[in-house]
């Protein structure tokens, strides 16, 4: 009987060792702590901050602060960025489209010598439209979560965002944005989003090809409209 019985204790001692060897590994603090967030700073990278990689996915929308954001590339950053002040944008999107139907207008009028006044207009029309949509949708320079140039000793870091922040880095937290931008220049609630490094080259754009819009308008109108109030006049 004492033969019959020791591997059945055997076999009861072998199950209640692997419960408790698994129930410590259940418990393990090492295995907690690989799940928690990638936000998570270890201990041991006092003078340097991971920050979490964005969700990648070609068309979905993620909300950054008060923007949204879609489009991300490989490395989880977003290309494609809609600021809060969309409303503006959308003002400033019908009065560059009635200045173009005028403008268009004015021109259909012109005389065929004029026909390059036309192509010239037709250029900066698009070229203010192209610029336009690229300073509002393109990604301003919000710092990257991902990208190891900013995975940098910082010298503060930021409260809302925890971007980290150094002297070479010219960043800046927008209130209105809630978001951090890199070579911040200006807010631009026209643009409904800031103005910074990812965008300014597009916006000093669509503002020269604006500006010869607006002249090209006044000049046409100047040139076609008025020979031919005074034509009729004469008539």
């Amino acid at each position: 009987m004492e033969d019959a019985s020791k591997p059945r204790a055997i076999r009861k001692a072998s199950l209640e060792f692997n419960s408790k060897n698994y129930t410590k590994f259940e418990s393990s603090p090492d295995v907690e702590d690989s799940n928690q967030g990638e936000l998570e700073i270890d201990a041991s990278l006092k003078n340097e901050i991971y920050l979490e990689k964005q969700p990648k996915g070609t068309f979905r929308i993620v909300k950054m602060g008060n923007c949204y954001a879609t489009a991300f590339n490989k490395n989880g950053d977003p290309w494609i960025t809609l600021g809060p002040n969309y409303v503006f944008t959308i003002i400033l999107y019908l009065f560059l489209a009635g200045l173009s139907v005028v403008l268009m207008i004015i021109i259909s009028q012109a005389k065929k010598e004029f026909w390059f006044f036309k192509i010239i207009a037709i250029v900066l029309i698009f070229l203010a439209f192209l610029s336009l949509s690229l300073t509002v949708f393109i990604n301003p320079g919000h710092p990257s979560k991902s990208n190891e140039k900013y995975q940098i000793p910082h010298d503060q870091v930021c409260r809302y965002c925890n971007v980290p922040k150094s002297k070479s880095r010219r960043i800046y937290h927008c209130d209105i944005c809630n978001l951090c931008v890199e070579d911040y220049d200006h807010h631009c609630p026209w643009m409904g989003k800031c103005i910074g490094g990812g965008n300014i080259i597009q916006f000093y754009l669509f503002l020269f090809s604006l500006c010869f819009v607006l002249f090209a308008t006044f000049l046409s109108s100047s040139l076609i409209l008025k020979p031919r109030k005074n034509k009729v006049k004469d008539d």
